[in-house]
C-alpha cells in the first residue's frame, strides 16, 4: 500500500523543524521581553519614559502588585513574560501563515 504525501518522512522532519522554529521563536520572545522587562523596571525611577516603557511592558500580571511591585517583580514577571512571549508567538505564526498563503495562491 503506497503512502499518502502527508505521511512521508520529508514530511515528518519538516514538521518537527517548524515545531523547533517555533519553539525558538517563542524562547526568543521570551527572553527579551524578560531581559526589556527588568531594565525598565530596574530604570522606571529615573524619568518617564522608562517609567511609561515598564508601564507597558509588565502589562497586564506585574500591575497586580500595585504598590508592592518592588517586592513581587520577580515572582510576577516570569509568567508575564511567558504571556507576552505566548501572544507574540501567535502573532508571528498567524504573519507566516499568511505570507505563505499569498506566496502559493493556488494552494489555500
Amino acid at each position: 500500500m503506497a503512502r499518502l504525501a502527508e505521511e512521508s518522512p520529508r514530511t515528518a522532519w519538516r514538521a518537527l523543524a517548524d515545531n523547533l522554529a517555533t519553539g525558538l521563536v517563542f524562547l526568543s520572545f521570551f527572553v527579551t521581553h524578560w531581559i526589556a522587562q527588568a531594565i525598565a523596571w530596574a530604570s522606571a525611577s529615573r524619568n518617564m519614559s522608562w517609567h511609561l516603557l515598564f508601564g507597558l511592558l509588565g502589562s497586564p500580571l506585574v500591575h497586580l502588585a500595585g504598590a508592592q511591585t518592588d517586592e513581587y517583580f520577580i515572582l510576577l514577571s516570569v509568567p508575564n513574560s511567558l504571556i507576552w512571549a505566548a501572544g507574540l508567538t501567535y502573532a508571528a505564526a498567524r504573519l507566516r501563515s499568511r505570507i505563505e498563503r499569498t506566496r502559493r495562491p493556488g494552494k489555500h
